[in-house]
């Protein structure tokens, strides 16, 4: 099999991941204006529902997919037989949480407004378990994931555009983000053959899987409770309208978080490669770069969404969502313990077998969002969701960073960590200064600040001889040149 290198694959994902988020950062603005808040509520409250049982049935068989398959995938007979198990059990598993989700949706009372948008957004469900997305990431074929992903967002936009033009298509919106979100899945089902051959196949081989594949099904519930908690308590102690404001903040955050995170998805398998290969040393120096490069990243991304956060969701959505400008600001202080603990957990704790200590973080974690959330929201209201959520990953990146310390990963990260902050700090009073200029120029001043800041940056980590951008800028010059 051939491997693209680890830049490439950083790269052509990121991109998916920008496409996946710029392209809802371009309908949102227009759904928010066609349908009314509190539509716009009822849909991410139905969302919110939904994902509990879209997790139930993904029972944390994609990451343990992709840990155990990176192992054995130059081998295609191994790997069709192993696919085949964590298919049908994925299967099987779909099926049961798709039963339980009709069973309380009959049951209960407080959904039944809702009975409508569930039933439709309840399909990224069974679309989740069919489209096999592990397989692609196990060889690393990211490029096809990517070529993929664009064509059906780009399907979606003109879907929006034609068919959603008053309040009365809520349903319609609905139907939306549901191909928009899994839409690309189907297409997985005609291309899963390239790398392996699926059949329905139920083994005993699949029982001694099935304890760590448990445990990380516990991690990734517990890590749900706390990211969907927030929607779900507001929908039961506030209204609609918070909801929306509060998700409108969610979705430029998540902008951010997601793209970042390319860098754990993409270097997972090949970290894993490196482990089966007995090669420490190497997997030491690869995860340290990557933490430093995380690094880099993050903090100028943190200082720029409190700076031009509010201008972001007004932008985003419109004056209506003012609020949600404050909540994104909150967020962001979470942005570093979010990126950095789930980096830890995937390329590192889960690498090592050390699933139960990424369910006891989680599991603290989630404990303590529920409980502050329900403390604080109904005194402090919709901001406290978002305060919340900055300590829970707060407490979650502790206890995982330092279980992944005793084996001594991650070293070497004061001196760009330094360079870093104080290049940061600069950047965000350009940034605010810039944006202070412009007045009342939404658009405009958003644009140049950012651009600024971007430029401010960058120049000031060249001049403190920051190591590790100093690196990726050769070889970005080197392959520009070879162009």
């Amino acid at each position: 099999m051939k491997k693209r290198s680890l830049t490439f694959n950083t790269i052509i994902y990121g991109f998916r991941t920008i496409i996946n988020f710029l392209f809802p950062l371009i309908t949102f603005p227009y759904a928010s204006r066609i349908l009314s808040v509190d539509s716009m509520g009822k849909v991410n409250f139905s969302a919110s529902i939904v994902s509990y049982f879209s997790l139930l049935a993904g029972l944390g068989i994609q990451t343990f997919a992709v840990r155990e398959g990176a192992k054995i995938r130059e081998d295609r007979k191994k790997t069709s037989e192993f696919a085949s198990e964590i298919f049908t059990l994925n299967l099987i598993t779909t099926l049961l949480a798709y039963a339980l989700f009709l069973l309380m949706l009959a049951c209960n009372e407080k959904w039944h407004e809702y009975t409508g948008i569930m039933l439709i957004i309840s399909l990224t469900v069974p679309l989740t378990t069919i489209g096999m997305e592990w397989v692609f990431t196990i060889y690393e074929d990211f490029f096809y994931i990517t070529v993929r992903s664009v064509i059906v967002q780009i399907a979606s936009i003109i879907f929006l555009f034609l068919f959603v033009k008053t309040d009365k298509d809520l349903y319609l919106y609905a139907v939306y983000t549901v191909f928009s979100a899994v839409g690309a899945n189907i297409l997985n089902v005609f291309l899963v053959h390239k790398h392996v051959d699926i059949r329905l196949h139920i083994s005993k081989k699949i029982l001694p899987c099935m304890k760590p594949i448990l445990i990380l099904f516990a991690s990734t519930a517990a890590c749900q409770v706390y990211l969907y908690s927030d929607t779900t308590i507001l929908g039961y102690l506030t209204s609609d309208a918070d909801v929306a404001k509060y998700n409108a903040a969610v979705k430029v955050y998540n902008l951010v978080k997601n793209v970042l995170l390319v860098i754990g998805t993409v270097s997972m398998p090949r970290l894993a490669g490196l482990l089966s290969d007995e090669n420490l040393d190497r997997y030491k120096g690869l995860f340290t770069k990557l933490f430093n490069v995380l690094i880099l990243l993050i903090v100028p991304c943190v200082v720029g969404l409190i700076v031009v956060g509010k201008n972001a969701v007004v932008i985003l959505a419109g004056a209506r969502y003012v609020q949600a400008g404050t909540i994104l600001q909150i967020l962001s202080l979470a942005v570093p313990a979010s990126i950095l603990g789930s980096f830890v957990a995937s390329a590192g704790l889960v690498l090592f077998g050390k699933e139960v200590l990424i369910l006891k973080a989680t599991i603290a974690a989630a404990l303590l969002n529920i409980v502050l959330n329900i403390i604080l929201i109904p005194s402090v209201g919709v901001e406290a969701a978002a305060i919340t959520t900055v300590l829970s990953e707060c407490l979650a990146f502790a206890i995982e960073y330092r279980g992944l310390q005793e084996k001594k990963i991650v070293s070497g990260i004061g001196k760009n960590m330094i360079q870093t902050v104080i290049a940061s700090a600069v950047m965000g009073s350009v940034c605010y200064g810039v944006l202070s200029c412009f007045g009342s120029s939404l658009i405009i001043g958003t644009a140049c600040s950012v651009a600024a800041g971007v430029v401010i940056y960058a120049l000031l980590l060249r001049l403190q001889k920051n190591e590790i951008f100093d690196e990726m800028y050769a070889k970005m010059k080197t392959k520009i040149v070879r162009k």
